[in-house]
């Protein structure tokens, strides 16, 4: 009798949902489903609003730098997509639902303006500027739950606090205090952009993408 216990244990154990099943699952989501889904929405390449901002003289010798940036383009969402980042967790019973999370790279995305900067030095000369902006080690937490046997649904979809890599074109003359204020202002503007997609029309993307593959079992 113990030996069969045992046994019984044992398959039990084996047959259990594991952090490589919900991998498996995300998987599937975010390299079929999900870029199918957002490209349906029109997000291969989505149009950003432009901006402008100010950053003050901080002496004689330079004047306040006046730029703006405009035509704005967000890629990456459809190809190559988000991507894992770690592993998930292992299914789980939370009450009567299943569930499991796991963090999803932002790292392939890559946001484009063009524009113009004019007061970076005392020549007050105008400048015309490629911007370039991509996210650096961040990510979303998704979270998908389901009824034993129904139909998943996202339950958490969280944005992470968002790093970025600053490029531009053509060097602006900032000492190191205008420089630092010019990158912030960028990234304040990038993040308000890329949040706006990604908690609205991507969300809906995700929305519909965990709901059509089934959930591994706990």
């Amino acid at each position: 009798l113990q030996s069969v216990l045992f046994c019984g244990c044992f398959i039990a154990g084996v047959l259990a949902g594991s952090k490589y099943d919900s991998n498996v699952y995300i998987d599937s989501i975010v390299s079929t489903v999900l870029p199918t889904n957002a490209r349906s929405l029109g997000l291969d390449s989505v149009d950003l609003p432009s901006y402008a901002f100010i950053v003050k003289s901080t002496s004689l010798t330079n004047r306040d730098l006046h730029a703006e940036f405009h035509g704005g383009k967000l890629v990456g969402l459809v190809s190559p997509g988000l991507v894992r980042w770690g592993d998930c967790s292992a299914p789980g019973w939370q009450g009567f639902n299943v569930t499991l999370g796991c963090y999803l790279s932002l790292d392939n995305l890559h946001l484009s303006y063009v524009g113009s900067a004019k007061g970076d030095s005392v020549l007050n000369t105008n400048k015309t500027l490629s911007l370039n902006v991509v996210p650096v080690k961040s990510s979303a937490f998704i979270e998908v739950t389901s009824g034993s046997g129904g139909i998943p649904s996202l339950k958490t979809w969280l944005i992470r606090p968002l790093n970025f890599s600053v490029g531009v074109t053509k060097p602006l003359t900032l000492n190191n205090q205008r420089k630092t204020a010019f990158q912030s202002e960028i990234a304040k503007h990038s993040q308000a952009a890329l949040l706006n997609v990604l908690l609205a029309s991507f969300k809906e993307a995700v929305e519909r993408s965990v709901r059509s593959v089934k959930m591994p079992k706990p």
